[in-house]
């Protein structure tokens, strides 16, 4: 006997869509970040109590996962608590034809979150971003803010020497946790 479907809540925030949980409980992903996922495709598992459901999205929602809300997919949530970022406008034959434009570098030098929250590239929707691709920056130089119960945190640049951002591993208002990749630099 197959398990009873949840279908999760969407949220349309800056041409991202956000995940959220339907109920209250453990989710464990079966999918991952970079993964492409398709209407009405199950995404995970939720567990509550002694009920196990199986996590789908809806059946208008389909994208490319930018950020998973904890780096092993295992996580505790709240009703309407973010999952996941997804971008909708990469569909599967962009995804298929061109992973290595899609996906973020695997290796290198990461400037990482120092903490849990959202994760912000400026200090408002109408500035412009502290810091872009190609930017030199330096020790102490604030790199982005993050927001923690509705409190805002400066993320400052803790290197001991300028360094190169040669791209940027996230979009602006995605949820993070401590080490999630920020920057790549050089």
């Amino acid at each position: 006997m197959e398990s009873p479907s949840l279908v999760c809540r969407t949220l349309n925030e800056n041409n991202l869509v956000i995940l959220t949980s339907p109920s209250i409980g453990r989710i464990k992903l079966v999918v991952h970040v970079h993964d492409f996922i398709q209407a009405g495709q199950c995404i995970g598992h939720l567990y509550r109590l002694t009920k196990h459901f199986r996590l789908t999205i809806e059946n208008d929602c389909s994208g490319l996962i930018t950020s998973i809300a904890h780096h092993d997919g295992i996580m505790n949530v709240g009703y309407g608590q973010p999952i996941m970022t997804i971008d909708p406008e990469v569909n599967s034959q962009k995804a298929n034809q061109n992973p290595s434009d899609l996906a973020k570098p695997e290796s290198g030098t990461f400037i990482t979150s120092p903490m849990d929250g959202l994760f912000y590239l400026s200090s408002a929707p109408e500035n412009p971003p502290f810091i872009t691709i190609g930017d030199h920056i330096v020790p102490g130089q604030t790199i982005g803010l993050i927001e923690v119960m509705k409190s805002f945190y400066p993320v400052k640049y803790q290197g001991d020497k300028p360094v190169l951002v040669t791209d940027i591993a996230i979009t602006t208002a995605t949820p993070v946790v401590t080490g999630t990749r920020l920057f790549a630099i050089k």
